[in-house]
């Protein structure tokens, strides 16, 4: 599976190079979630990946050979740092040891999973008892759009059906709220009503630099937004 190589490829170097204070504010949300070892889902181009490498041990994982080349020459000098492939639709690497993580963060990964339940059941598993799931997934069907088609989406998510979903695979669900109610519009605009396959850089840009005003919403709980963000806790510990 591709993951939406070439479009997803051209999406993350956009956002990369667009969206700094954006993934500075959406990291935050998760940060807290992820301490000890550590394994990053889906770290696609690394965008997250250079804010994990103060933990105690980091691995990173994709499927793409795009991805994983990126990977490794941007931590090949980082000690603590290992880079593996690993599809999301099959068990984890053996290198994984099961029980051991104590944070894992799986960002855009979930929507491109046909059986996103075994896909949940294999992240319980690699978890230490009392280790937590950093989870972001695309939110509401209605969002769904030419976007989601490029990048190889299966869906987008609603709130409480999430979190029926990873308590059915054992999590206990700390916090879930939807994330960036003013890009949900955006999303709407560019993919529903324009059609459109990639992210324009020049709108990104702009919305990168309203971050400071935007970060107010997580105070407001807004009932929607263009992700759902998820803290979900394996029992124990």
């Amino acid at each position: 599976m591709s993951y939406g190589h070439d479009i997803g490829l051209e999406t993350l170097d956009r956002i990369d190079a667009s969206l700094v204070r954006y993934n500075d504010w959406l990291f935050e949300q998760v940060e807290p979630a992820l301490t000890g070892n550590v394994l990053e889902i889906g770290a696609g181009i690394g965008t997250f990946s250079g804010r994990l490498v103060c933990r105690e041990s980091v691995v990173l994982t994709d499927v793409s050979d795009a991805y994983l080349e990126r990977l490794r020459a941007k931590f090949a000098d980082v000690p603590n740092v290992r880079v593996m492939r690993w599809d999301l639709n099959d068990p984890a690497p053996a290198e994984i040891e099961r029980g051991t993580i104590g944070g894992i963060l799986c960002s855009n990964v979930l929507e491109h999973i046909r059986n996103d339940v075994s896909a949940l059941d294999e992240m319980y598993r690699l978890l230490a008892p009392g280790g937590r799931l950093a989870l972001l997934v695309p939110a509401h069907s209605l969002l769904y759009n030419s976007f989601d088609v490029g990048l190889e989406h299966f869906r987008r998510y609603s709130r409480k059906p999430l979190v029926t979903l990873l308590e059915s695979t054992g999590f206990e669900v700390e916090d879930c709220w939807h994330f960036n109610a003013f890009g949900a519009v955006g999303w709407f605009v560019n993919g529903n009503l324009l059609r459109k396959k990639v992210l324009p850089s020049g709108q990104m840009r702009i919305f990168d630099a309203l971050v400071p005003l935007l970060r107010m919403e997580r105070t407001l709980r807004l009932p929607f937004g263009v992700s759902l963000v998820a803290v979900a806790r394996k029992a124990g510990g």
